[in-house]
């Protein structure tokens, strides 16, 4: 709206001089033409001055515009950057749970196998342990020359 009449009030402007530029160019019959011709350039000047003056307040006022509405988009990028922020927290805080929850499930569980298995290898090492004693008297027994002919023949 605002380049639209800026854009009027330019054209009216270039308008006043063209008329002004052609009665300039044909020569006054008399002095009261001169006198016209006088007036209606002062006027026009007086014209130019003050479509001058207003193009500058309608810039001015374009401008604060323009700076409110840049203002007012800002406020709202900041408020929805907050919200994303908030709506970000929140998620990460509910996914943070569900892995801590589902951590010390597999920890229970994992640490209950682990449990297990050493209990079954501690009963594996006592029953190693018999088998050692027994291992152990065997050899004793074996390492008589005589004892151990025997049994080789015995086998044979």
């Amino acid at each position: 709206m605002n380049t639209l009449v800026i854009a009027l009030m330019i054209f009216i402007a270039i308008l006043l001089v063209i008329i002004l530029f052609v009665m300039l160019r044909a020569k006054p019959k008399d002095e009261l033409t001169a006198q016209r011709l006088d007036l209606l350039e002062r006027r026009l000047g007086e014209a130019l001055y003050d479509l001058r003056g207003e193009q500058s307040t309608l810039a001015r006022a374009a401008r604060m515009e323009s700076q409110a509405t840049s203002d007012r988009l800002s406020e709202q990028i900041d408020k929805r950057v907050a919200r994303l922020a908030d709506l970000t927290d929140q998620n990460l805080e509910r996914i943070r749970m569900t892995v801590d929850e589902r951590l010390n499930t597999s920890l229970e569980q994992k640490f209950s196998l682990v449990s297990k298995r050493l209990g079954e290898v501690h009963q594996s090492l006592g029953q190693m342990q018999s088998l050692s004693g027994g291992v152990d008297e065997l050899r004793r027994i074996l390492s008589n020359v005589k004892v151990r002919g025997t049994w080789g023949e015995m086998q044979l």
